[in-house]
């Protein structure tokens, strides 16, 4: 018997979280419980780092894109004090993509750019295997509903049962109402739980898009590698130029704009 979509999905996010191993994963269905707990002291921001293309289909309920937190960081600090001290104190901060590659790409760039954030920085497995959480914690609340006799069925032609809970859905960002159509990227990661629909490039913008990841990642490469040779120099020249990592930092929210 071959793999369900959702082990597909899960795997292919375990593998691409796995390319970045300094950055702590985090699973949908973790995501779904923390925003059921989540309260003004322990709070998520959660972020899309997708194309724009991408996020106008659809996006995670309260997540923002990428430019805003960027923004956000660096619109009014003059040290990285100042940024991190503008967030909430225990906010977690979670990043996503279609299934986990360029979110964590992106959180290892945070994590550099703000390293006070570090450990606060998740990389989840995607707005795919979202999907199936989502899912899974609706058929999960329903069930909850008929065992705690919430959730009567009549035997009537005429009546009908109790409604059941509208499971957990994307959010048109159009719009802001809710939608079950999905942005996947590509056909390879068209795994999506079966009551959503999909939609992905086409073959010519397909092939530009992963040419332009790819340019990207070794960007973020090179910055990486920028960043830990300066730590290791040992004579504090990455603190102290504070208007050139402003600066960069500027240029870099340009950059995240255009995408």
């Amino acid at each position: 018997m071959g793999r369900t979509k959702k082990d597909k999905s899960l795997a292919k996010s375990k593998f691409y979280q796995r390319q970045y191993p300094n950055i702590p994963p985090m699973s949908s269905t973790q995501l779904l419980s923390l925003q059921q707990k989540q309260n003004e002291e322990n709070p998520i921001i959660i972020i899309d780092v997708r194309t724009k293309a991408e996020r106008s289909v659809s996006m995670i309920p309260g997540s923002i894109p990428l430019s805003n937190f960027k923004r956000r960081m660096t619109s009014s600090s003059s040290s990285d004090d100042d940024e991190v001290s503008s967030l909430p104190p225990n906010a977690d901060i979670v990043l996503y993509c279609t299934i986990g590659y360029r979110s964590g790409m992106e959180a290892r760039r945070l994590n550099q750019l703000f390293p006070l954030l570090k450990g606060r920085i998740y990389n989840l497995d995607g707005i795919v295997s979202y999907t199936h959480a989502s899912s899974s914690s609706a058929t999960t609340n329903i069930h909850e509903h008929v065992n705690n006799g919430e959730h009567q069925q009549t035997t009537s032609m005429n009546d009908h049962p109790a409604a059941a809970e509208e499971p957990p859905t994307l959010i048109n960002p159009k719009t802001n109402e809710s939608t079950n159509l999905v942005h996947t990227f590509g056909p390879n990661w068209d795994c999506v739980n079966e009551s959503f629909e999909t939609t992905h490039f086409s073959l010519p913008t397909l092939l530009l898009k992963m040419g332009q990841v790819g340019l990207l990642s070794t960007l973020r490469t090179g910055q990486c590698v920028v960043h830990y040779g300066k730590q290791k120099c040992g004579c504090g020249c990455f603190g102290k130029n504070k208007k050139g990592k402003k600066r960069s930092k500027e240029l870099e929210m340009k950059e995240t704009e255009s995408m």
